[in-house]
């Protein structure tokens, strides 16, 4: 998963896509990290997917390109943005995200 994620970044695929990706993982890559025998979170779903069953994936989506919005929101420079959103929040986007489980 490092490899992939890092050769998305390095390629720029990442913010052209949203961030949006998702990794099949078999059993034995999360065994050293959790016990696969406790689910943690369940989601619903409003189509059968039972074709899911027993498959582990790392799925990543924001939803929101940041790039996307900083051009929205009428600034030139990333940077900049981040740190106006420091002074009127407080937060940074990571710490903004974090809290909202965004």
């Amino acid at each position: 998963m490092i490899e992939t994620t890092s050769n998305l970044y390095r390629l720029g695929w990442d913010e052209r896509n949203g961030g949006k990706i998702s990794y099949l993982l078999s059993k034995d890559e999360l065994i050293p990290y959790l016990n696969v025998n406790n689910v943690v979170k369940g989601v619903s779903m409003t189509f059968d997917a039972t074709f899911l069953a027993g498959k582990y994936y790392i799925v990543t989506e924001s939803g929101k390109i940041i790039s996307t919005i900083v051009e929205k929101e009428g600034y030139d420079n990333i940077s900049y943005f981040y740190r106006n959103l420091k002074e009127k929040y407080g937060k940074t986007p990571k710490e903004i995200r974090d809290k909202n489980d965004l």
